[in-house]
C-alpha cells in the first residue's frame, strides 16, 4: 500500500498548491528582480 501511495502524494500536493504557488512565484520573482535592479 505504501509503495503505491508514495508517488502520488507529492503530485497531489503540487496540484493543490499549483494555483497559489504560481502567484507566489511571480511575486517572488518580481521582488527579487526589483532588489537586484536596485543593487545594480
Amino acid at each position: 500500500m505504501n509503495m503505491s501511495q508514495t508517488p502520488f502524494a507529492p503530485i497531489q500536493l503540487i496540484s493543490r498548491e499549483s494555483s497559489t504557488a504560481s502567484l507566489d512565484n511571480t511575486t517572488i520573482v518580481r521582488a527579487v528582480q526589483y532588489q537586484i535592479g536596485s543593487l545594480f
